[in-house]
């Protein structure tokens, strides 16, 4: 008897830039940090099926059951992501389903890695013929991308499949770099469930205007945790600021990324949540 042909994936990549990308950029100033675990979270639901799922009455629940949200503001976030072009608003209008065209090239992509044959009978946003990544409703920049990293090994995991898939999706992770904090990343710093206030798109804005790299941004954005409202990276954003006006060159902070991780790597770690410490 031959086995039933699997559609779903056990794993999928998560682009060390995805919260540079503009559209997760306004999701997170709309809803929050948090409505990126939501976003994340679906994303996982989503390639767990293959390259859809239908959205139903049960999925606010199961989502807030994952994450602790309540089942409203998941319901805002989806409609933000439609807005957004994060998913299909056509296809969630008409039929009721989540995906985009950006999901289904990279389950294309995933599925030619691992060389198997993939099929979209239903709900397809991509012809048959084409190849290359479109920048239309790409959602997270991961997606942007072919595959160029070692072959996904899909056919090594071991282990209870059911308990391995329910863990991915109540853990999502995202790897360092480009905005992205560790694995945690997804479920504490941004999710905002500590509490404290962030402004993550102001804290970028204000060091690619003083042109601090991209490696030295990652490392500011982890140590002041994401933007915190108070944290003393306002107070040298602002300094490096101003030095660019002054008269003498000494004066002038010539290397801004620099200077400000030295000043944090020197400085005590912030207080828990509770008391606003004033802004630049």
């Amino acid at each position: 008897m031959g086995r039933n042909k699997k559609t779903g994936l056990d794993y999928f990549p998560f682009d060390t830039d995805t919260f540079q990308d503009i559209k997760i950029r306004k999701l997170i100033k709309r809803q929050g940090g948090k409505a990126v675990t939501v976003y994340a979270l679906l994303l996982c639901i989503i390639y767990k099926d293959g390259y859809y799922t239908r959205w139903d009455e049960e999925l606010p629940f199961i989502i807030s059951e994952q994450t602790g949200f309540e089942e409203a503001y998941i319901s805002q976030v989806i409609t933000v992501c439609l807005s957004l072009g994060l998913f299909s608003k056509e296809l969630f209008d008409t039929e009721g389903i989540l995906t985009s065209r950006g999901i289904q090239e990279r389950y294309r992509d995933i599925c030619r890695q691992i060389k198997r044959k993939c099929a979209f009978d239903h709900y397809s946003l991509i012809s048959s013929g084409e190849t290359g990544i479109s920048s239309e409703e790409i959602g997270i920049s991961s997606e942007e991308k072919p595959i160029n990293s070692v072959e996904i090994p899909q056919n090594k995991i071991k282990g209870n499949k059911r308990e391995e898939k329910e863990k991915k999706i109540s853990s999502p992770q995202s790897p360092p770099g480009g905005g992205g904090g560790g694995q945690d990343f997804l479920s504490s710093s941004l999710s905002q469930r500590d509490g404290m206030p962030r402004n993550l798109e102001g804290l970028c804005q204000a060091m690619q205007r003083l042109g601090i790299p991209q490696s030295q941004q990652d490392e500011i954005m982890r140590l002041s945790n994401y933007g915190q409202i108070g944290h003393p990276v306002w107070q040298h954003l602002a300094r490096c600021r101003d030095s660019q006006g002054a008269r003498l060159e000494k004066d002038r902070i010539r290397l801004p990324g620099s200077y400000i991780l030295k000043q944090l790597r020197q400085a005590p770690a912030m207080p828990p949540a509770g008391k606003e410490a004033p802004d630049d």
